[in-house]
């Protein structure tokens, strides 16, 4: 099974960006259709989510395959066929500043939506859900992240990986070398240049750099444990509501018609196999499956059960609430490193205890509590 098939089940609890005060002066489409332009970030090497083609010059991705979808749907919304669309190029370091900044309308790359990139732009729904791994040599004798104590690994700068690497040390007392790269492909450049004993990326990132090293690829292999889920989203400003609207409209179609699939089975095919569904992302599904949120049948994959407007309501309002959850719990290494067990689980009640509150009291979900302790 593959990720298209949790994207579409998993639509019902992704979570939508909240709205802030600070607005933009003007709002973006008022300023497309007064300028004649979509503006659209895209990344340098991020493969195969975004991309410039340097023997063709094209702006190439899956990322920006759905931005084109959402320019696209703006021609019509806005009766403007010919409206341009203009690629911006934009880093790890600069990328949410340039769309607050006004010099992008989309950030569309591998931006991992988090609870404090929220205070600073807004997210469309969910498009890709990676997790977080050490990619090392077979040869190597690494086995475990203990392994990896005092060994040099390559990690992108400024990015969520290398906050939760720092982490890390800090909670388990570990000291790494890090090699700072510029892109997850430099960073497996690092790796088979015996430069870094490691990389540390999303796996999804990770999946297109190595299926060009054709055989070599069976010399290396990912750690089993990961540091944390990373849920990628379009990028927007905040406090827009009716651009926001539009690209949540094209994301949720795309996700229920099966236009992402398709651009799923486009970008993560190769002749090395196909990029498969993360272990959270199963254990999500399974979960949807035992609440009746959708049926999982052999070799068709998940599909969303149907329910009246009424049920169809409220599980709009878990969505909010479990997806403010979910995004906190994501980016909370900080709240609960440092902390004692005894300290982490009263914190982990109280989360979930403000989730619970968003809950109307007659969802069959209100009983939502913390499991596996």
């Amino acid at each position: 099974m593959h990720l298209f098939s949790a994207l579409r089940a998993l639509l019902l609890i992704l979570p939508l960006s909240w709205m802030s005060p600070g607005a933009w002066a003007q709002d973006t489409l008022t300023h497309i259709a007064k300028t004649g332009e979509l503006r659209m970030g895209h990344r340098e090497a991020s493969h195969p989510f975004s991309y410039k083609d340097p023997a063709t010059g094209q702006v190439r991705g899956y990322s920006v395959d759905i931005c084109t979808k959402i320019y696209e749907e703006l021609k019509k919304e806005l009766k403007r066929p010919d409206l341009r669309l203009t690629y911006v190029l934009v880093d790890g370091k600069n990328r949410l500043a340039d769309l607050k900044n006004n010099v992008v309308d989309l950030e569309c790359g591998t931006t991992t939506n988090t609870l404090e990139r929220q205070k600073e732009v807004a997210f469309s729904h969910h498009i890709f859900i990676a997790t977080t791994a050490f990619l090392v040599r077979k040869d190597s004798g690494i086995k475990t992240v203990d392994d990896l104590n005092g060994k040099r690994i390559a990690v992108e700068r400024k990015t969520t990986n290398d906050g939760l690497l720092a982490t890390n040390e800090r909670t388990y007392h570990r000291k790494f070398i890090y090699v700072p790269v510029d892109s997850t492909a430099q960073g497996l450049d690092a790796l088979t240049r015996r430069e870094a004993d490691a990389v540390f990326a999303d796996d999804a990132g990770l999946w297109s750099p190595m299926t060009r090293l054709g055989k070599a690829m069976g010399d290396y292999q990912f750690l089993e444990k990961r540091l944390s889920v990373e849920p990628y989203s379009i990028g927007l400003r905040r406090q827009d509501p009716c651009f926001k609207e539009l690209v949540d409209q094209v994301t949720r179609r795309l996700i229920q018609t099966g236009e992402m699939a398709a651009l799923y089975k486009k970008w993560f095919n190769s002749d090395q196999g196909t990029l498969t569904m993360s272990v959270f992302m199963r254990e999500a599904l399974k979960r949807l499956e035992r609440e009746k949120l959708v049926k999982i049948a052999p070799r068709t994959g998940a599909v969303v059960a149907s329910m009246d407007p009424t049920a169809l309501a409220a599980h709009f309002r878990l969505r909010a609430a479990v997806g403010a959850l979910f995004v906190r719990l994501g980016s909370g290494g900080a709240e609960l490193a440092g902390k004692s067990r005894a300290a982490q689980w009263m914190l982990l009640d109280q989360m979930v205890g403000e989730a619970r509150g968003r809950v109307p009291a007659d969802s069959p979900h209100a009983l939502l509590t913390p499991a596996g302790r």
